[in-house]
C-alpha cells in the first residue's frame, strides 16, 4: 500500500469512528429533596448540548464531600437515542499549581492511602486473632469447670492453655497497639500531604466532589440529565400543636417539619418531601442470634507455685470488662425560623408517611432549623379527669384522642393548648391508625380532692406469731362545675418482696374498677353538677413478728 492509499484509509476510518467529546461542565440545579430522619435524598439536573456523536463527560462539579457514592443515580430525557454508561465521584481540584507538581503530589497521596489500606489490613487480622482468642477463652470458661467437677482433669491440667492464653493476648495487644501507632503516623504523613497539596493550589479536594456521568449518543442531540444522591448531614424531626377545645370535645393536631442540614449546598427554591422512612435501616429483617444459658460453674484454683501468674491468667480466663468510647456531639440547633403557613400533601406507603410541600423550599446549610406546618387535622377527644390523691389533690384534665387519618402519627413533642391558653409541652409515641394517644391538660380547679387517713380503723396488732398493720382511707370528690364529670381516682396498695410478707386489700367501697401492677388501683367516678362522692378503702400488711420488716 502506497503512502497515499495509507493516509486515505486512516482519514476513513476517522470519519467513521465515533467522535470522543471534551469533558462538558453541567450548569444544574436541585430540583428536589427528599429529607429523612438521619439524611437526604438530593435530585438535581442540567440540560446540556452533546455537539457530535460519541462519548462524552458531563461534569457535575463542586457537590458536597458528604456524598454517598454507592446511592448515586443517572438518568435523562432527550431529543435523540442516548445511553447513559456510569457515573464516577472524583476529588475536586483547582488548576493552580502545574501538572508536574500537581501529579507528583497527587501520586504520592494515592501511594500513602494504599500503606494506609495495609496497616488496616493489619489492623483487621489483628482483631480477628482476637476474636478467636476470644472464642477459646468462652470456651475454657464453659469446659474447664466441667472437666475438673467430673473429674476428667486435674486443675494443672489446664496450665498450658492459660499459659497460651496469657501470651497470646500479650502479644496481640502489643501487636494492635503497633498497628494504631503506625495508622495515626500514616494519617499523619497524609494530613502533610494534602496541606501539600492545598499549597500547590489544589486543597479544595478535602471539602468537595465532582461527579462524572459518561454519555453516548449516536448524532449531535440536546439532552436534560439528572442526577440523585444521598446525603447524610440532613435530618428533620415532626413537632406538633395540639389545640383541645373541651366543649366540642374535639382536638386540633397541628403538624409542623423541623429539618435542618449542614451539607455544604443550599437547598433554594427545591421540591421538599419529608418521609418517615429509614432507608439505613435496611429491609432485611434482623436476625437472632443463639440465647445460651448454662448453669454457672466458678473455677476453683489451688495455691502452689504453678499459679505464679494466677491473677493474670483469672483475667484471661475470666470475663473482661469491656471498655466503652462515647462521644458527645454539641446541639446546634438554634430558633426555628418559620416558614409560610401551608398545608402539605401526605402519602403512607410501606408504613412510611412522605409529606410533600406545597411549593418549592429554601433550606441554607447553616444547621438551623427551618419549620414549615405539615398539616391540620380535627380529631375526636374524649375527656375526663384524673387524680392520685395520695400524691396531689388536685385533678387533671385529662384527654384521649383517637388518630383517624389515613396514616400513622410519628412520635414527636408536642406543644398543648387548651381553647386558647397555653398549657406547656409534652409528647406522643409512634401512633397507629386507629390508635388513641394521651394528653394532659393541666389542672382543674373546680374538681376538689380530698384524701382523709381513718385513724379509728387502722393501727397496729399481733396475730399469733405474725405482726399486722391496718390502712384506712378516705377520698372525697367534689364537682364544682356546671356540667358532669368523670373522675378515675389512683391509688396503691404495698407491693411484697418476700412471700412471708402479705399485702391485701381487705374492704372498698366501691370496689375498685381496675387493679393493675404493682398495687395501683382505680375507681371511676360519674359526678353529676355540684355532686360529691366518696371511696373507702382498707388494706392490711402482715409479716413475722420476730423478723424486721421494712416499708410498713
Amino acid at each position: 500500500m502506497t503512502h497515499r492509499a495509507l493516509r486515505l484509509t486512516l482519514a476513513l476510518l476517522t470519519l467513521t469512528l465515533p467522535a470522543r467529546a471534551a469533558e462538558i461542565l453541567a450548569d444544574s440545579r436541585i430540583d428536589a429533596v427528599t429529607v429523612y430522619p438521619d439524611r437526604a435524598y438530593v435530585t438535581r439536573s442540567a440540560s446540556v448540548e452533546l455537539p457530535a456523536a460519541g462519548t462524552h463527560e458531563i461534569v457535575f462539579a463542586g457537590l458536597p464531600a458528604g456524598l454517598i457514592e454507592d446511592s448515586l443515580r443517572v438518568r435523562g430525557e432527550g431529543s435523540s437515542p442516548v445511553t447513559v454508561q456510569g457515573a464516577e465521584v472524583r476529588a475536586r481540584y483547582d488548576a493552580a499549581g502545574t501538572d508536574e507538581t500537581v501529579n507528583a503530589l497527587l501520586a504520592d497521596l494515592e501511594r500513602l492511602r494504599l500503606e494506609l489500606r495495609a496497616i488496616e489490613s493489619r489492623s483487621q487480622a489483628a482483631a480477628d486473632q482476637k476474636i478467636f482468642l476470644d472464642s477459646v477463652r468462652d470456651f475454657s470458661r464453659v469446659q474447664v469447670p466441667k472437666e475438673i467437677m467430673t473429674r476428667a482433669s486435674a486443675p494443672a491440667d489446664w496450665t498450658p492453655l492459660s499459659d497460651f492464653l496469657y501470651d497470646a493476648y500479650e502479644k496481640n495487644g502489643a501487636r494492635s497497639l503497633e498497628i494504631q501507632k503506625a495508622a495515626e503516623a500514616k494519617h499523619r504523613e497524609i494530613e502533610a500531604a494534602e496541606r501539600r497539596l492545598q499549597e500547590a493550589g489544589r486543597g479544595r479536594s478535602i471539602g468537595e466532589r465532582d461527579v462524572i456521568v459518561t454519555l453516548e449518543c449516536a448524532a449531535k442531540t440536546s439532552f436534560r440529565v439528572e442526577l440523585a444522591y444521598l446525603l447524610a448531614q440532613a435530618t428533620w424531626h415532626i413537632s406538633y400543636e395540639a389545640r383541645v377545645l373541651p366543649k366540642d370535645g374535639t382536638c386540633d393536631l397541628v403538624a409542623f417539619g423541623n429539618v435542618r442540614q449542614w451539607s455544604g449546598e443550599d437547598w433554594k427554591d427545591v421540591r421538599l418531601s419529608l418521609s418517615t422512612a429509614r432507608p439505613s435501616l435496611g429491609a432485611r429483617m434482623p436476625e437472632l442470634a443463639p440465647w445460651y444459658v448454662d448453669i454457672h460453674q466458678p473455677v476453683t484454683y489451688e495455691k502452689s507455685q504453678t499459679y505464679a501468674r494466677k491473677a493474670s491468667r483469672e483475667n484471661v480466663l475470666g470475663s473482661a470488662a469491656p471498655a466503652a468510647m462515647m462521644a458527645a456531639s454539641a446541639d446546634m440547633e438554634t430558633a426555628p425560623i418559620e416558614a409560610d403557613v401551608a398545608q402539605a400533601a401526605q402519602s403512607f406507603e410501606q408504613g412510611a408517611v412522605t409529606f410533600v410541600a406545597p411549593k418549592t423550599t429554601t433550606v441554607l446549610s447553616d444547621n438551623r432549623s427551618y419549620r414549615s406546618q405539615l398539616s391540620t387535622s380535627r380529631l375526636k377527644a374524649v375527656l375526663d379527669y384524673e387524680t392520685t390523691p395520695k400524691l396531689s389533690s388536685s385533678a387533671y384534665l385529662h384527654s384521649k384522642i383517637t388518630n383517624e387519618l389515613e396514616y400513622p402519627l410519628a412520635a414527636g413533642s408536642v406543644s398543648v393548648f387548651s381553647g386558647g391558653v397555653y398549657l406547656g409541652k409534652s409528647s406522643i409515641g409512634a401512633v397507629g391508625r386507629g390508635e388513641t394517644f394521651d394528653l394532659y391538660l393541666g389542672i382543674d380547679e373546680d374538681i376538689r380532692v380530698k384524701r382523709v387517713e381513718l385513724k379509728d380503723k387502722g393501727g397496729k396488732g399481733l396475730l399469733g406469731l405474725r405482726g399486722k398493720k391496718t390502712y384506712a382511707y378516705r377520698v372525697d370528690v367534689e364537682n364544682y362545675k356546671d356540667t358532669p364529670s368523670k373522675v378515675s381516682v389512683y391509688d396503691q396498695l404495698p407491693v411484697s418482696r418476700n412471700e412471708e410478707v402479705k399485702s391485701e386489700l381487705s374492704s372498698a367501697s366501691p370496689q375498685p374498677a381496675e387493679r393493675k401492677d404493682l398495687g395501683i388501683l382505680r375507681w371511676e367516678l360519674d359526678l353529676k353538677p355540684r355532686e360529691k362522692k366518696s371511696v373507702e378503702f382498707q388494706f392490711e400488711v402482715s409479716y413475722p413478728a420476730d423478723k424486721p420488716v421494712v416499708g410498713v
